[in-house]
């Protein structure tokens, strides 16, 4: 496409020649991209060009041109900055807002800049978009799953109500608990601490609980304060994916969710790919009658193990993909309980099906 043609072509009563530099003219003069590139393929329908090619081609002049045209006189490459900002961060997902935010990007004009930037990001495949302004890193890395390592997978891990004795935990395990306000879902996981802690490095991010009504319920416990200073007690109500111990036992009490709740699906999923040998135990809130907390479906995807709990004492195991005894299926499975000076969980029935 170096050489200047002879082809000419008419469009709207206008005569136009490919030469190699028809589609900056064309662009430069104010043609939309979408008018570029008819008139390109129908110029170069004898050159084997596919459309999609054809499509890049006029696109990317476009944003060229764009990017050139807003940022003019303000001796700013916006389009390289983000290019260098992306490459070094860490975490997939990206914010425009946050961009404008980090490379100082004020104008209007800066601002349309930087979104033709993400356009072309987008369509070099460097960038997916997610939602409006939020843009997700593309990633290829897919690690091994070695099925012949000799590391020890299974994780001995207690839960209260013998749950442990229907469930194997494999790392990378997530254990959701869905429970309506009061069913003593901070009470189960300060259990699973309690039956945990000297066997496991675990931290508690919390968005409630603060030092003395944290101090207050673990007084409760026949455990001394002083038994569990070695559980790492954090304060935390959101982005718990940046906070994940990949290699330890983590409880989120608990992923608080005010709408969109379709998106907990996706929060699930970052907590899950931060882990490696690990595991997280998530608190949910659920709505009475309901076996899955806010969210729906979307909550339960990545968990191996779930759990509902209602106000009235009721315990049912919602799903549990790794059974002890593959002869025992825990699905399904209920107990009731009282919940016995805010920690003690006395067992009121046996596990088992409830008629329907």
């Amino acid at each position: 496409m170096t050489e200047k043609q002879s082809r000419n072509l008419v469009v709207d009563n206008r005569i136009f020649a490919f030469t190699d530099t028809v589609i900056d003219d064309l662009i430069k003069a104010g043609w939309h991209p979408d008018d570029v590139v008819q008139i390109a393929e129908r110029l170069l329908k004898e050159e084997n060009y596919t459309e999609s090619k054809i499509h890049d081609w006029v696109w990317s002049t476009y944003d060229t041109f764009q990017e050139l045209r807003l940022t003019h006189g303000t001796q700013r490459p916006i389009g390289k900055q983000i290019r260098q900002f992306i490459s070094g961060l860490e975490e997939p997902d990206i914010y425009l807002t946050e961009v404008y935010e980090e490379l100082k990007i004020i104008s209007p004009g800066e601002k349309v800049a930087a979104r033709v930037a993400f356009h072309r990001l987008t369509k070099e495949g460097l960038l997916q978009k997610v939602g409006k302004g939020h843009f997700r890193l593309t990633t290829s890395d897919c690690p091994d799953i070695d099925i012949f390592s000799s590391e020890k997978s299974l994780i001995d891990f207690k839960y209260p109500l013998n749950i442990h004795e229907f469930y194997n935990t494999f790392p990378k395990t997530i254990c959701i608990v869905a429970g309506e306000s009061n069913s003593g879902k901070t009470a189960w996981l300060l259990n699973c601490v309690a039956k945990n802690m000297d066997n496991h490095n675990i931290y508690y991010f919390s968005s409630e609980l603060q030092a003395g009504e944290l101090r207050d319920r673990l007084s409760k416990f026949k455990a001394p304060l002083e038994a569990w200073r070695n559980v790492h007690w954090k304060e935390r109500s959101n982005n718990f994916a940046d906070v994940i111990q990949p290699d330890d036992v983590n409880i989120i009490d608990f992923l608080e969710v005010f709408d969109e709740f379709y998106k907990v699906g996706g929060l699930i999923t970052d907590i899950r790919n931060k882990l490696n040998k690990g595991i997280a135990l998530i608190a949910l809130q659920k709505n009475p009658g309901r076996d899955w907390g806010l969210g729906g479906m979307r909550s339960i995807e990545k968990a191996r193990l779930y759990l509902a709990m209602d106000l009235s004492g009721r315990m049912k195991i919602v799903k549990a993909k790794n059974w002890r005894n593959p002869m025992v299926n825990p699905n399904g499975l209920c107990i009731h309980y009282k919940l016995v000076a805010g920690c003690q969980f006395k067992v009121e029935s046996e596990w088992q099906k409830e008629n329907l």
